[in-house]
């Protein structure tokens, strides 16, 4: 364990003891994950009303393409994310969370064929820890947000250059993590959240195995992220109690777990992870409920519903959206709670609010 992540634990210990009471030490915080690009495809109106509901985070990316697209010479511009931490902080609602995941190459980029292709010269990760250290400088030691995952899904070949590489991401962890501390000591090292299923190519298990085997690793993170998709619920409780027994095996048992991603559709093809729409509230419900009643268990401190809105109408527009991805949504395309919506506030414990929601 790093120095910063002893002491941190300390200071966090001391005030559980002091401050907080036992029963709420257990509580399991809800999430929604906001597709990409953060605030350009989330409306004002959408946060309020999350924040109405007392949804505890969102999970959206914050992206080095849109900070600096055009051009390594391109000045900084934060304005997508400046209006998206604005929305969900100001005003007399409680504020709601922002768990950034760090990720997207520009184009200019050296090999970078896509947007989740990581930089891999030395002179662009120099410019990605510059990013790094710079936008956590601005919303994390002067803003509100104190935890930062670092990339998603490194397992999925479409996530990773096309072939997942654990000492790869362990070396981009520990660039990653340094630029993070540079920019806030105090801020939180999420690992990135990964898939259990077994048609992953290589699943969570099979990959933090040898990444904890890693000289120096377990020191470049302090929360590990699963992503739980599977048949059923209770196999989406399973594949969390999985990762839980991993961890501990790895004399990582003080680590706290969060699901970054987890979720089922109500629409789309045919798929194991579709259900109706009455089917995807139900489904949710129990889901929820076991994970909460065994979140102190497998020390799980969030749960993260993949996701808010659906990507496309039902059926889409576009030909690469049918999938059941595009409609794991509590809220459809154009806005229209479905009703999982009010079957997660029940957990968030707010006010769903009336009607649809206005959409960018």
């Amino acid at each position: 364990m790093s120095r910063r992540r002893l002491s941190v634990s300390i200071c966090a210990a001391v005030s559980a003891l002091l401050l907080v009471p036992a029963a709420s030490q257990a509580k399991l915080e809800f999430g929604l994950q906001a597709e990409r690009l953060g605030s350009q495809t989330l409306s004002e109106a959408e946060v309020h009303r999350m924040r109405l509901a007392g949804v505890d985070l969102i999970r959206t990316p914050f992206e080095w393409e849109i900070v600096q697209g055009s051009g390594p010479d391109q000045e900084y511009d934060f304005t997508n994310f400046d209006r998206l931490v604005a929305w969900a902080t100001k005003g007399d609602l409680p504020q709601i969370d922002i768990l950034p995941t760090l990720i997207g190459t520009p184009f200019w980029v050296e090999g970078a064929e896509t947007n989740n292709t990581p930089p891999t010269t030395a002179e662009d990760l120099d410019r990605w820890a510059n990013f790094v250290t710079t936008i956590v400088d601005r919303y994390g030691k002067n803003g509100p947000i104190q935890a930062w995952q670092v990339w998603n899904e490194p397992n999925l070949k479409n996530f990773w250059d096309g072939s997942p590489n654990v000492n790869e991401y362990a070396e981009f962890l520990d660039l990653t993590d340094k630029a993070i501390r540079r920019g806030d000591p105090s801020a939180l090292t999420v690992l990135a959240g990964m898939p259990q299923r077994p048609d992953a190519p290589k699943p969570q298990s099979e990959y933090l195995k040898p990444l904890y085997k890693v000289k120096g690793v377990k020191s470049d993170f302090d929360v590990v992220a699963t992503h739980p998709f599977a048949n059923t619920g209770k196999q989406v409780v399973e594949s969390v109690q999985l990762i839980r027994d991993l961890m501990d095996d790895a004399k990582d048992k003080n680590t706290p777990l969060w699901i970054t991603e987890t979720g089922f559709a109500s629409a789309g093809p045919p798929h194991p992870f579709r259900r109706t729409p009455a089917g995807q509230a139900k489904i949710l419900e129990q889901v929820l409920t076991d994970l909460r009643s065994k979140s102190r268990r497998l020390k799980l401190e969030k749960a993260v519903w993949f996701s808010w809105r659906d990507a496309d109408t039902d059926p889409p527009v576009a030909e690469s959206n049918n999938r059941w991805q595009t409609y794991s949504g509590l809220f459809t395309f154009g806005g229209e709670p479905k009703p999982a919506w009010p079957a997660f506030v029940e957990f968030t414990g707010g006010d769903p609010g009336d009607g649809s929601v206005a959409i960018p």
